[in-house]
Parts: C-alpha cells; structure tokens; sequence
C-alpha cells in the first residue's frame, strides 16, 4: 500500500488513491504479524484517498491472520473464510 517505487513496482496504491472517486474497503487480520496494519501505512492510504475525496473502511477481524481469505496459503480457515463473506457480504 505504502512503500518505494521501483522498476518492477512502478506505482503503491497511497500513489493512486487521490484519483480513486469510489469506496475502499480494507480487511485485516487481528492476528497479522506483518506489522502496521491497520496502522500508520493504512492512515496514509486513508489521508491519500481523502485528498481525491474517496473514503476508506476499515474492517479488522481479531481472530483472523495474514491472507486470512487467500485459499492457496496455509492460514487459510475455509470455515472462517465462508463465515466472513455470507455474514458481511451476503454471499455464499
């Protein structure tokens, strides 16, 4: 989201955001390990958006780690992946 542009990662998204003109919905793991989320890269991503008039949620699931919802990693709780798509998006 935040960090150093170079050749294979031209753009970050916080370079982005001040053109986004619709909604971001941020989902983080409580149990994330990656450190800062949704800290101080998120807030910098929040105050990018805000400069184009965008809006960012945050949603933080406590129990959830990294990629909590990426079926190909070993953190991956297909249960808790089910739970979390029908209980906040109305899906199956």
């Amino acid at each position: 989201m935040v960090g150093e542009c170079n050749e294979l990662t031209p753009k970050q998204p916080v370079n982005i955001t001040p053109t986004l003109k619709l909604p971001v919905l941020s989902l983080y793991g409580g149990k994330d390990q990656g450190g800062g989320l949704p800290g101080l890269r998120s807030r910098r991503l929040k105050e990018a958006l805000a400069k184009g008039g965008g809006k960012l949620e945050f949603i933080v699931y406590p129990n959830f780690g990294h990629a909590f919802n990426a079926d190909y990693r070993p953190s991956y709780v297909e249960a808790d992946a089910k739970k979390l798509v029908t209980a906040d998006f109305g899906m199956i």
